[in-house]
């Protein structure tokens, strides 16, 4: 189909299409794509596109700010869009991405704006306040928008930081800490992996013995894994073979299955080798996962009861909830490895390189658990004090005196 003309000047059809002419402000003359509707509806946008390419040309406004005022004018949902693209792009761990989204989605509908400038500190603070949740988790959504609103200012979508941090304070996660977690001992951690090969143990809870078995097996060796290198479930549960070198016993964490977004290297020792050489398949490629997937805590609390660490199912906190409130949860595990380097007398920044944390104080304070007895050998041996001085021998002391 011919171009056609409109009644409108600087508007034509093209195939059903409308197009209109625009003068820049570098004096050259485009055709710009308006798509379908009424000429009047698009001889409104080129007269509004031309007085900002006429302001531009008479140095009247700079294009940059237009632009950032275009941007600003978008919804608060399509700049989401570009956002979570960006933490992609960054190699972000997938239920990271997945969460932020979720968390900023759920603040800027409590905060019922519409454009990224309409999001306002107060609502955001009476928001976090009304959740009833954790201070941990609190702070996770607080971060979540914090990080939202200052790309948004960094990258050109807004003039302004709508939210800086200092008009929405942090909570306090050391007062409000609601699941601790405790470090096994040695003892408890043999009887647990002991406690999956035993037959008699495994095999009375199905009825496909064999089958259940070998995934108690390969559960075995998840939970060696996790106690022995300080990885996280999600990150064990994504390794694949390609990132176990048994050889060299080496364990290599891409950097998309990191929390961090960072690769990690960290060494194995034998019994870890052992358990993936037990459950390696000889057909097995590099692009196989190691495991199927992270047990579940319903399976994880079925294990401690095998191994007779927990109490029955008629009561389910004996022995998974200490006298303090611990729990034997699955981060158990993350915590009994770096207790054991502290308790070995591991120096701190290497502890901190293992457990891959920012902060040497997260490392020392929240994921070691030393007990009193631990404590009670270190009083021990710093009262012992340097040995007694011995008395001068008679014979030296008569040759001093001459």
């Amino acid at each position: 189909m011919k171009k056609r003309p409109t009644r409108y000047p600087g508007v034509r059809w093209h195939e059903d299409v409308l197009y209109y002419r625009v003068i820049l402000a570098c004096g050259k003359r485009v055709e710009i794509k308006f798509g379908k509707g009424t000429p009047k509806d698009a001889f409104l946008v080129r007269e509004e596109r031309q007085e900002i390419e006429n302001k531009i040309r008479d140095h009247r406004i700079d294009p940059r700010q237009e632009s950032i005022e275009q941007q600003s004018a978008r919804p608060a949902k399509d700049v989401l869009v570009k956002y979570v693209e960006h933490l992609c792009g960054k190699n972000r761990d997938r239920g990271h991405v997945k969460n932020t989204e979720s968390f900023i989605k759920k603040g800027l509908s409590a905060c019922g704006a519409k454009r990224i400038l309409e999001i306002d500190a107060h609502k955001v603070n009476e928001w976090l306040r009304g959740l009833g949740l954790s201070a941990r988790i609190k702070n996770a959504r607080r971060m979540a928008m914090l990080a939202f609103c200052r790309w948004a200012s960094d990258f050109g979508r807004v003039p302004r930081n709508p939210l800086p941090s200092g008009l929405v304070p942090a909570f306090d996660e050391d007062a409000d800490r609601r699941r601790l977690s405790r470090a096994m001992d040695r003892q408890e951690s043999e009887t647990l992996f002991a406690a999956l090969l035993d037959p008699e143990k495994i095999g009375a809870h199905c009825r496909n013995g064999k089958g259940y078995k070998r995934l108690a097996r390969h559960r075995r060796a998840f939970y060696i894994v996790a106690a022995s290198t300080g990885l996280r479930w999600r990150e064990v549960a994504r390794l694949t073979w390609g990132n176990v070198d048994l050889a060299g016993q080496v364990v290599t964490a891409a950097a998309g299955q990191t929390k961090n977004g960072q690769q990690a290297e960290l060494p194995l020792v034998g019994p870890v080798v052992d358990a993936l050489r037990e459950i390696r398949p000889g057909d097995a490629e590099s692009t196989d996962r190691v495991f199927s997937g992270e047990p579940r805590l319903k399976t994880w609390r079925a294990d401690l009861r095998r191994a007779g660490l927990i109490g029955s199912k008629d009561n389910k906190d004996a022995g998974y909830v200490d006298a303090r409130g611990r729990r034997l949860d699955r981060k158990c595990l993350r915590m009994s490895f770096c207790t054991w380097l502290k308790r070995g007398g591991v120096d701190l920044r290497d502890a901190q390189r293992l457990m891959r944390h920012s902060d040497p104080r997260l490392t020392s304070n929240v994921y070691s658990d030393l007990r009193v007895a631990d404590l009670r050998a270190a009083v021990e041996k710093g009262l012992a004090g340097p040995a007694k001085a011995t008395a001068p021998a008679a014979g030296a002391k008569e040759a001093k005196t001459a």
